[in-house]
């Protein structure tokens, strides 16, 4: 009897642990598969892998040490580590102002959370967090989109020695109703010239006409040896 009784016991802790791990494995594929369709570093098995691992650690805690002072413990440490794979997805495009990753990281983030909680048993508060995730991540997308109007780009601007200066390069490109900031120079006496490079900010719906408009801008003044747009 006793025997039935353990067996009982056995398979009811393990349905448990396995609902407790197929939640945090379904919360992290959901948050994955719009990073892995969408292309960006950390995607759904990575994600998948960052739900897991606090499920799993919230487990193993609950069945070998006292539960309430080990999670207390082990918790900073959990956020403290995705701080680092979210911290290696965050990307900063040259001398621009554009970072990319900011929302994948806030992703991963998100998702050891859902780990977490799943691996506490809190269904409902998980869940309630994987909706208004979902909601954020999927349906907020195509709307923000409508919202983010600048984009950035690098100008880059060879000019003979002596013939062009920042001061005049930033005077032309506000002039074209750009934000700008110089962000590198170089001088090579070898070749006598000298190459600014200037960090832009413009509307999206201008993008057609800028490059054309820098070209036409730069190219009427004297010295002026080689124009790129990065």
């Amino acid at each position: 009897m006793a025997f039935y009784s353990s067996l009982i016991d056995y398979f009811s802790k393990l349905d448990a642990t396995l609902l407790k791990i197929g939640c945090a494995v379904f919360a992290g594929a959901v948050l994955g598969l719009e990073r892995e369709y969408t292309g960006h570093a950390a995607g759904l098995r990575t994600i998948i892998l960052v739900c897991l691992a606090p499920a799993l650690a919230v487990l193993v805690c609950g069945e070998f040490f006292d539960e309430k002072n080990s999670l207390a413990r082990i918790a900073p440490g959990l956020f403290t580590g995705v701080g680092f794979i979210g911290g290696g997805v965050i990307l900063k495009h040259g001398n621009s102002e554009t970072v990319r990753g900011v929302t994948t990281a806030a992703v991963l983030w998100t998702a050891t959370t859902l780990g977490f909680v799943f691996g506490l048993g809190m269904y409902f508060i998980g869940f309630l967090g994987l909706g208004v995730a979902f909601f954020v991540v999927y349906v907020l997308y195509p709307v923000t989109r409508l919202f983010h109007t600048r984009r950035h780009a690098n100008i880059i601007i060879t000019a003979a020695s002596g013939e062009f200066s920042a001061k005049k390069g930033i005077e032309l490109l506000k002039n074209l109703g750009l934000v700008v900031t110089v962000g590198g120079f170089d001088f090579n006496a070898a070749a006598g010239t000298q190459t600014f490079t200037f960090s832009i900010s413009y509307r999206t719906r201008d993008l057609p006409e800028i490059p054309g408009r820098v070209r036409d801008a730069f190219t009427m003044l004297p010295g002026i040896l080689q124009i790129r747009w990065n």
